[in-house]
């Protein structure tokens, strides 16, 4: 892939590597793991425990736009978190034209209180693409945690500690300090509708992140949600589950980005039975 006109080539080549579970040999953050068809946790686990950064899988949804992907977020990362829409739809057409025709919601926010006027627009999107009820289910479901994690978690967290000092998530307003925000984004292309949230704190603890949702397979959602207000991951396994793909860009005390790609006009029960691809960066 070429770099976009004006953005400097990294000097990082991507490669592929056959990826089948834990079997598989440990890799840097350069290469693309090849899957056929691996279950969540074990897509998971091979993140976690091998350092794949990039898993694609050949039965996921459009595998081929998945590996543009990837090696875009490998070899011009700083295109990524330029273009973080493009990047995902289209990554061959890394321009802020190209991200504002790709847009149907961007919404930004520097204060908790504001999730009420951006469920108001996800509803509206609801009647404009047609989308169907158990689709925008989970459309809500993921937009709702990704505010949340942006609104209450970014503009607290401890980046060393990546403890919050339980601040209170939903009922006391948090306010982001000045010169920082939150952009929340949906937009589609090919029937790919991708739903992001963008900060300007770069707090996230990528790796961590991970095993959050990992752990939360491990024991179930149910298990998870009894160790009550704290961080146990649920909210994470929700937008993991709920998607097709998911993309994390951290740059650390500058910007996270949260992405996932929910394919349109599939069933649920097609949608839960895609193998999943996953994607990060922390820098």
């Amino acid at each position: 892939m070429s770099a976009a006109r004006g953005v400097k080539q990294s000097a990082l080549q991507a490669w592929e590597q056959e990826v089948s579970g834990a079997s598989t040999t440990p890799v840097n953050g350069q290469c693309i793991g090849v899957a056929e068809a691996m279950a969540p946790e074990e897509t998971l686990q091979v993140v976690i425990e091998l350092g794949f950064k990039h898993v694609c899988q050949k039965s996921g949804h459009d595998f081929a736009k998945e590996m543009n992907v990837a090696r875009l977020m490998i070899e011009q990362n700083e295109s990524f978190f330029s273009f973080p829409i493009a990047g995902v739809l289209d990554p061959s057409n890394l321009t802020a034209a190209n991200e504002s025709r790709l847009l149907h919601i961007d919404f930004k926010f520097t204060s908790s209180l504001e999730k009420p006027r951006l469920m108001n627009l996800i509803e509206e999107l609801k009647t404009k693409l047609n989308i169907s009820q158990t689709t925008y289910d989970d459309i809500v479901s993921v937009s709702d945690e990704l505010f949340t994690n942006a609104a209450f978690n970014a503009p607290l967290v401890d980046v060393t500690t990546q403890r919050n000092g339980d601040a209170p998530r939903y009922n006391q307003e948090v306010k982001m300090a000045e010169g920082h925000f939150g952009r929340f984004y949906i937009a589609e292309a090919d029937g790919r509708l991708l739903i992001g949230c963008l900060d300007t704190y770069g707090s996230l603890d990528l790796p961590r992140y991970f095993n959050k949702i990992n752990a939360t397979y491990m024991r179930g959602p149910a298990a998870t949600m009894n160790f009550g207000r704290g961080g146990a991951g649920i909210g994470s396994y929700l937008i993991f589950n709920a998607s097709a793909s998911l993309y994390a860009a951290v740059w650390t005390g500058r910007y996270t980005i949260m992405s996932c790609v929910i394919p349109l006009g599939l069933s649920n029960r097609k949608r839960s039975q895609l193998a999943k691809h996953l994607h990060w960066i922390q820098r």
